[in-house]
Parts: structure tokens; C-alpha cells; sequence
């Protein structure tokens, strides 16, 4: 199971899903619909916690 975050476009806010290896820092993602860079939100990380916790099994 590869673990992914989402990220929020902005610009058009259409939700995106990336691998959590792509996320670097320097590393900038862009939404495929308008490449406009993608930023995270509260919501993200706390998608992101809640998968975490069920990838390590806690």
C-alpha cells in the first residue's frame, strides 16, 4: 500500500492525489487541470493523519 495525500488546487479547487514519496521539499506539484500549484490543507493532513494511522495499524 503506497500512502497518499490530497492536495487542493486554489485556483480551480478540484481535489488531488499524490503519492506521499512525490511530496519533497522543492518538489512542487502542479493540478493537472490548470497547473496551478497545489497547496495543503487542514483537511489534507488530517486525511493524511487518519490514513497513517490505518497504514501503521494503530
Amino acid at each position: 500500500m503506497d500512502l497518499q495525500i490530497r492536495l487542493v488546487c486554489p485556483e480551480c479547487n478540484k481535489p488531488q492525489t499524490c503519492n506521499f514519496h512525490e511530496i519533497a521539499p522543492g518538489r512542487q506539484q502542479v493540478c493537472s487541470n490548470c497547473q496551478t500549484p497545489l497547496r495543503l490543507t487542514t483537511d489534507s493532513l488530517d486525511l493524511f493523519a487518519q490514513d497513517l494511522r490505518q497504514y501503521c495499524g494503530a
